[in-house]
């Protein structure tokens, strides 16, 4: 769910979080290009405050700074986990998800890119191995990483900066690959 103020994704889960007794919430901010860290644990502190304030218990809230995914907009991911969950590790949920798409042979549905502000989709799209309509290969993922490191203007992509999304019913996955590019001179 999109929402545009942390305030009214925090209250919803506060919510939803008061039904399930036992289940943690991972606070995982990843900030603007030029936030400072002070600006980020900042945003990291009111949203843990604005749970605790409910009564919320303290242990119940995981937090974590993820990489900035663009110079112009913040994002904040609010994510409902078990309750032995130990950590918000985004990385290791994607590749789960990555990993489960290929065992299940899910057919790629769509690949989005983020943060290109200076080179163009179809640049990056003649790069990207894996096509849409393809059934998911990590191997082929893997590959299409690599060929944009060769490109030069970005800095190093990894499966860190892949986000996927599961569509379980049609076996469909759709990608959004986050990029930083390097300073141009």
């Amino acid at each position: 769910m999109a929402l545009y103020k942390l305030d009214d994704g925090l209250r919803i889960l506060r919510g939803v979080l008061s039904y399930h007794s036992r289940a943690k919430v991972w606070i995982v901010v990843h900030p603007r290009g030029r936030d400072s860290q002070v600006a980020t644990q900042r945003i990291v502190s009111r949203s843990r405050q604005l749970l605790i304030k409910d009564g919320l218990k303290t242990e119940r809230i995981l937090t974590a700074v993820g990489s900035p995914r663009s110079s112009t907009c913040g994002e904040v991911r609010l994510w409902i986990v078990p309750a032995n969950s130990t950590k918000a590790d985004e990385a290791a949920y994607y590749s789960e998800l990555l990993r489960e798409a290929e065992t299940h042979e899910y057919t790629l549905r769509r690949v989005e890119f983020s943060g290109n502000e200076h080179i163009r989709d179809n640049v990056l799209r003649k790069q990207f191995v894996q096509g849409e309509g393809d059934v998911l290969s990590l191997k082929l993922l893997d590959q299409g990483l690599k060929n944009f490191n060769s490109l030069g203007s970005l800095y190093p992509v990894t499966l860190n900066d892949v986000e996927a999304r599961l569509d379980r019913e049609e076996k469909l996955i759709d990608l959004t690959i986050y990029f930083r590019e390097r300073r141009r001179r």
